[in-house]
């Protein structure tokens, strides 16, 4: 195809999974679609990766903590097959996942980057103050600061 014609480094085809299964589906939906994250506002997230379905959601633990869960969800009428599917569908993702190991310790970073403090400030900002679009890039923190504009508006802060 076009990307491993171009010479694209992650085009290159000859690698192979050890544990093809994982990527092993059943139709979940009729709509075709096997990844969606949704955040339902302020903590909480709806995922589904290929047949995993999970809620992830975060508890504040204090100034410097925060705890992440997951909770993986199946279905009543699931076949055994369909469970087995799922579980194993349940490595990619969560703390020690395949696809998400990274963002524990991303969070982290984050929360270490942005740590309260009773006798200084800080201010973290890519740019501008704004909510409305930006045209120039895709890459801009202005859905975030669209979500905490809203949570302090409801927070009344």
């Amino acid at each position: 195809d076009e990307y491993a014609k171009s010479g694209v480094h992650s085009a290159q085809y000859d690698s192979h999974l050890n544990a093809p299964e994982f990527m092993q589906t059943f139709e979940e939906f009729d709509d075709g679609i096997t990844h969606a994250i949704q955040p339902i506002f302020p903590s909480l997230c709806v995922q589904l990766t290929l047949n995993s379905l999970a809620v992830r959601f975060y508890v504040p633990r204090g100034v410097d903590k925060t705890e992440l869960f997951w909770i993986y969800l199946g279905c009543e009428d699931d076949t055994e097959a369909q469970t087995q599917m799922r579980i194993q569908q349940s490595n990619l993702t969560g703390s020690a996942g395949f696809v998400s190991l990274e963002d524990g310790c991303i969070n982290e970073f984050v929360q270490r980057g942005a740590r309260g403090s009773l006798d200084k400030d800080s201010f973290l900002e890519m740019g501008g103050r704004d909510v409305e679009s930006s045209d120039g890039s895709r890459a801009t923190e202005t859905a975030i600061r669209g979500f905490w504009k809203g949570y302090r508006e409801l927070m009344g802060v």
